[in-house]
């Protein structure tokens, strides 16, 4: 035997080992052993191994939220301190959304870290995507994926499994809608060169990409998710490039944007030879950046509040599991005798669990849907279908989209004038501003207790 001889083992080794990781090394580990000549198969992919492991849960606190988060919301909210959830003040004829004021154990960071070990069942399929209905104000520091290293595994083409089947149902309503080009079937790449390349044919990217620090900054969402599809969408034209600060301070933002715009003029003047216009957003803390190209560039802060890995945070967060999906780099010090101090910028794509369920059975959940929601998320919502992927209703879904997508579209930002009569009968006249309010992903549904009264009852007994 020399040095490089691969030596056999069991099943029940490779099984043993992974007792001493979680998350994403147990998931990485599973990858690269499975199915080898050293390890046999130690993938566990029937349901009964999840069902094992979510028991253990059983008789575990669930993890409480602050109360002070919430009093904020007491002017039309109430909170109901039998079920501890923020409920609504008046009567409604529809389902409303509720807020949980806690995190069930299943489905916290270190829960979920635990049942990454069965990441190849059905039931963690379906549990992956209800991962991002977790309390916004819960730190949603659980870890992302390399897409190259799992989209020909998590990401490969499935069906629907009848777990999902009975939390949600295909929505049909944006399929069946008049002047609606035919159904497409989107087929993604594999590989950084192939991305990379789409997103300069799509979104001249070798033009603009040079200037964007991304130890700063991520490029997420729906450009990304086009920029793996084999085919363009057929709204590329009219797509932005979103850019998220992965830094918690507002301030540094500002900066931030100022330096990149700085950059993007002297990358833009060097190749066309003409500037590039700016905007604020009104109401908003984002920036448009139009470039001569044809392209415009969206600089976004989100609140990342505690998080210590702020872009799965941000990701989590994401109202849509079909755009929990990031592009970003990574500084990494090389110190050798020839090099002294290189730094040579890395590029992933990196995505949630559930980016990778939608891509498989291109399907997506939005996690602000309701019966009452507004015209924007709804235009969102027919922009995916159009795009080749069926929106997942939950099944108790109580709303009418004939009705939601009749409503007048309110502005992200507008200023009203308003008069009234002061103390002395004068007419006086006062400015105010309304600003579309962001809508945070909400269990309305509370299809995280619907899955765990499927598979272990007693856990909702849990306090």
């Amino acid at each position: 035997m020399n040095r490089d001889t691969i030596v056999e083992l069991n099943q029940d080794i490779g099984c043993y080992l992974l007792r001493f990781i979680d998350g994403l090394d147990a998931t990485n580990f599973i990858e690269a052993v499975n199915n080898t000549n050293q390890f046999s198969s130690i993938a566990k992919t029937l349901d009964h191994h999840f069902i094992e492991l979510f028991k253990g849960f059983c008789g575990h606190q669930r993890i409480l939220l602050p109360r002070v988060l919430f009093e904020s919301f007491t002017e039309d909210y109430e909170i109901d301190d039998t079920r501890l959830r923020l409920v609504s003040k008046y009567y409604s004829d529809v389902i409303e959304p509720s807020e949980r004021l806690y995190v069930h154990p299943c489905f916290s960071t270190s829960g979920f870290a635990k049942l990454c070990e069965v990441y190849k069942t059905s039931l963690f399929e379906c549990y992956s995507r209800l991962v991002p209905l977790n309390n916004v104000w819960y730190s949603a520091d659980f870890d992302l994926l390399n897409y190259e290293s799992y989209v020909h595994t998590i990401g490969s083409e499935r069906l629907l499994n009848d777990h999902e089947k009975k939390l949600f149902k295909v929505n049909t309503y944006f399929s069946e809608q008049p002047g609606r080009t035919s159904d497409l079937h989107p087929m993604f790449v594999s590989t950084m060169k192939e991305f990379k390349q789409n997103l300069i044919v799509r979104f001249s990217s070798n033009l603009w990409m040079a200037a964007i620090d991304f130890s700063k900054w991520a490029l997420v969402g729906g450009c990304v998710l086009n920029a793996l599809c084999q085919s363009p969408f057929p709204d590329t034209s009219e797509q932005d490039i979103n850019l998220v600060y992965c830094i918690d301070d507002i301030l540094a933002f500002t900066t931030a944007v100022n330096v990149a715009i700085s950059r993007l003029n002297q990358s833009i003047l060097t190749n066309i030879n003409t500037g590039i216009k700016m905007e604020k957003i009104p109401g908003t803390p984002s920036y448009n950046v139009f470039l001569p190209c044809n392209v415009r560039l969206n600089f976004t802060w989100m609140p990342i509040r505690n998080s210590k890995a702020p872009l799965s945070h941000i990701l989590h967060n994401f109202d849509m599991d079909i755009c929990q999906v990031a592009f970003n780099g990574k500084y990494i010090h090389i110190s050798e005798r020839f090099l002294k101090h290189t730094y040579i910028l890395g590029h992933r794509i990196v995505s949630t669990f559930a980016f990778l369920q939608a891509l498989a059975t291109k399907s997506f959940i939005s996690y602000t849907l309701y019966a009452r929601s507004p015209k924007h998320l709804c235009d969102r919502i027919q922009k995916y279908c159009n795009r080749g992927f069926k929106l997942l209703e939950p099944v108790d879904f109580d709303g009418n989209f004939d009705e939601l997508m009749a409503q007048e579209e309110i502005p992200p930002y507008r200023i009203e004038q308003h008069q009234y009569i002061d103390d002395d009968g004068d007419i006086q006249t006062v400015q105010k501003e309304f600003r579309r309010p962001f809508l945070d992903n909400i269990d309305t549904f509370q299809l995280q207790e619907k899955f765990i009264d499927m598979i272990c009852p007693e856990l909702l007994r849990c306090k």
